[in-house]
């Protein structure tokens, strides 16, 4: 046996020094991954039933899921409520029916779905990279890199953070992710690419952003099975006139209007201060994600000659599902990596990275496979008699093979874990809550939560109504003589007047006229409540 391994350039059957401490080191990275699971696992479930907001935007989700189940969602802004549907109808509704279901409110449904949804990315995550080990490696070597992808992809902060909050993203993401899977399936099966169209379109239906899984898995398919594709462009297509155009009809034209028209907003490049940190902060993944992919563009390959390059390609691909997988893989991290154009839309938040995120998060499972493989493969005698996954002796190599898993240990403990909601007293947050309800008058509030968990209506979202007005789509006249007559019982701002928050949620009108005519405040909860003057003099 000894001699077999050194034909095939193995110096030695005992695994040397680099092998061992590689292979401790990726045993220490799974444990650490798993430890960093177990605390974000028995975290969320004491955040599904905070009762506060955690992220501005929850409120609202749960007002417009209440609207839109009641049939009122989409309708013209002019009239009470004023209020804008950002996403397609496929959240809200799965929200309020799992609501129903499990006898709980919107808000604790909604984070349980986003909760869940991650559950399933990790897990899609981990079965696409799968797919990309070839099979003549072990399970052992398969099951490592998938599920260490999986649990790394949680530890891109954003990913996490936003997987405890009620809204569509996460499960928008889980729904396209899905669909790629039935779109790589489709490949020895066609029918499945009819699946995969119907899983696009639901994840199109709950964030109308949703196009980079789809294309990224359409364009491998055509390049492998263009019959496929095609019979999924069909089914894509059908899907989503199928549920278009009731909606059109149902809304009086007011869907599009909604998910399309006023949510074009403004350039803001000031939010770069936002997310760059956001993205510098994981700098290991990254650089691991893009040396994936560039090898993987660079895979050698035999072109005979008089062969074109694009049909050496589709003979690559043909019958091989790790070369389909590279494909898409590759393909997904340049179109997400276009999408983050996106994040200088203003009142962008860290959650457009999260697509970008998952993307990486695969490459980085791509690039463990030969890492993983040459780790595993001296304490493996079939696997170390194969070519494939020999390590050269080079000191080099030798010091390669270890530092790869002790730049992902010192990438996760750079990170800090996400601080999960839950924990906190909810006492002044319950005073607001009463203060709302005991209004005679609408409040309009940062926190929107409040005002539902008080059983009032929102009136409006402030920040989306301040960029209709920016951008010239709204009227904001009457709001104004609203607030001069104080019409409102008060107002509940997340910021003092100038500051950054405060200038986003209130165009510069309105800033001026609650500063005039809602001049008395008081601190709460970590808000600033301004009151008309006793008098209700300005």
């Amino acid at each position: 046996m000894i001699s077999a391994l050194r034909d095939h350039g193995v110096s030695q059957a005992r695994p040397g020094w680099h092998t061992i401490v590689a292979l401790l080191l990726f045993a220490a990275l799974l444990g650490l991954l798993a430890i960093r699971f177990l605390g974000w696992a028995t975290g969320v479930v004491d955040t599904v039933a905070y009762p506060d907001q955690i992220d501005y935007g929850e409120g609202i989700i749960w007002q417009q899921a209440d609207l839109i189940l009641s049939g009122k969602g989409y309708k013209n802004i002019a009239s009470l409520p004023h209020i804008v549907f950002h996403y397609p109808p496929v959240f809200h509704l799965t929200s309020g029916l799992l609501a129903a279901a499990l006898g709980i409110d919107q808000l604790a449904s909604g984070r349980l779905i986003s909760t869940l949804s991650t559950l399933g990315i990790l897990t899609l995550i981990g079965l696409l990279v799968h797919r990309a080990v070839p099979n003549t490696q072990s399970t052992l070597v398969r099951g490592a890199c998938a599920s260490i992808a999986g649990l790394i992809a949680l530890n891109f902060r954003p990913l996490a953070v936003w997987s405890q909050i009620d809204r569509v993203d996460m499960l928008a993401i889980g729904l396209s992710l899905l669909g790629a899977l039935f779109a790589l399936w489709a490949v020895g099966r066609q029918r499945n690419a009819v699946v995969a169209a119907l899983f696009f379109v639901l994840a199109i239906f709950t964030k109308q952003t949703m196009i980079a899984a789809p294309v990224a898995a359409f364009v491998a398919l055509l390049l492998v099975r263009p019959r496929a594709a095609w019979l999924g462009f069909v089914a894509a297509a059908v899907f989503g006139l199928a549920a278009l155009v009731p909606l059109q009809i149902m809304t009086g034209g007011g869907f599009l209007r909604h998910i399309v028209g006023y949510n074009i907003n403004r350039i803001d490049l000031s939010i770069i201060d936002l997310i760059a940190p956001q993205i510098v902060r994981h700098p290991i993944f990254i650089a691991l994600a893009f040396f994936s992919a560039t090898r993987i563009i660079l895979h050698p390959h035999t072109r005979p000659a008089g062969i074109s390059w694009l049909a050496t390609l589709k003979h690559d691909l043909s019958g091989n599902p790790v070369r389909q997988m590279e494909l898409f893989s590759v393909c997904y991290l340049a179109f997400t990596t276009l999408s983050l154009v996106a994040i200088f839309k203003s009142g962008a938040s860290s959650n457009y990275l999260i697509e970008w995120m998952c993307a990486c998060g695969i490459q980085v499972g791509l690039f463990l496979r030969k890492p993983i493989a040459l780790a595993l493969a001296a304490f493996d005698i079939s696997a170390a008699e194969k070519p494939e996954i020999v390590t050269n002796a080079s000191i080099s190599n030798r010091l390669r093979l270890p530092l790869i898993p002790a730049l992902l240990i010192m990438q996760i403990q750079l990170l800090p874990a996400p601080v999960l909601a839950g924990s906190g007293t909810t006492e002044q947050f319950e005073t607001l809550t009463a203060m709302i309800g005991h209004s005679s008058r609408p409040v309009i509030s940062d926190n929107m939560v409040a005002v539902m968990r008080a059983g009032k209506d929102l009136f409006l979202e402030t920040a989306i109504i301040a960029e209709l007005t920016a951008m010239g789509n709204w009227d904001e006249t009457a709001f104004l003589a609203q607030i001069r007559n104080h019409e409102f019982g008060f107002f509940v701002t997340q910021d003092s007047p100038g500051e950054s928050l405060f200038k986003a949620r209130y165009s510069p009108a309105v800033r001026q006229a609650i500063e005039r005519y809602y001049s008395r405040t008081e601190r709460l909860a970590g808000y600033t409540l301004r009151f008309p003057p006793p008098d209700g003099s300005t």
